[in-house]
């Protein structure tokens, strides 16, 4: 059976996977690098497409333009008003209209820098959820190789509210122990029991590994993905998935 990228619920996909599916907007993906969804494909294909017209008839309609000749005759235009009004004794309105074009000039700026502020905001947002991932990463144990497996994962599900990196599905926050909001670190924790193939084996003498580590309760990846996709959640029930 393929699996689907987007299910809306977990009891559609075999239990053993189930640990590579994410919530998100209340739907659940599938966690895999390079993937967009399609509407969100056909999203970007169509606004190129929109985009590419309004630029070829931009481009048409000022066909042999002289931009620097068309500054030039729009300031003698405006010195020629200017005077104008002047000559007519209408100062009041020619101050209006300056200070009109001042404000329009003022809005712009301040519109770029705000659109700048944001986009800031985004960059120091992933800086800081990513260095707060890897760190919980490295001291749960996850493998050097999932790492960017568990970056991917926490950036669909944590994001900065109020200064801190705070877990939500869809719009509402997820709280953990003690109904207190659900920390990088116990997320972390939690995928070794959705995702355990993302952590090193566990070599201590309470461990499962330790208690059921035998080769005949271990399947590695190779083995796993030379199955039939039918045939993988049957296979991996009461094994421990490997490299």
């Amino acid at each position: 059976m393929a699996l689907q990228y987007v299910v809306d619920a977990l009891e559609s996909v075999p239990e053993a996977l189930r640990g590579e599916y994410v919530a998100r907007d209340g739907k659940f993906y599938l966690s895999v690098d390079g993937v967009v969804p399609k509407e969100r494909l056909d999203e970007f294909r169509n606004n190129n497409i929109a985009f590419k017209r309004e630029l070829d008839d931009l481009k048409k309609t000022y066909e042999g333009v002289d931009v620097e000749k068309y500054k030039t005759l729009t300031a003698k235009e405006q010195q020629i008003l200017d005077k104008k009004l002047i000559d007519a004794g209408k100062v009041d309105e020619l101050v209006e209209l300056r200070i009109a074009a001042m404000k329009t000039d003022h809005e712009k700026v301040v519109g770029t820098l705000t659109a700048e502020n944001v986009s800031s905001k985004k960059q120091l947002e992933g800086l800081l959820i990513d260095s707060a991932l890897r760190d919980a990463a490295a001291k749960s144990g996850v493998r050097v190789t999932a790492i960017d497996d568990v970056l991917l994962r926490g950036r669909q599900t944590f994001r900065l509210h109020e200064g801190v990196a705070t877990a939500f599905e869809g719009d509402k926050p997820v709280y953990g122990k003690n109904s207190e909001p659900l920390s990088i670190g116990d997320w972390v924790g939690g995928l070794a029991e959705r995702a355990p193939h993302l952590f090193e084996p566990s070599t201590g003498s309470n461990s499962k590994t330790a208690t059921t580590g035998s080769a005949a309760n271990k399947m590695t990846r190779a083995q796993y993905d030379a199955l039939a996709p039918e045939a993988r959640a049957a296979a991996i029930v009461g094994k421990e998935l490997v490299d």
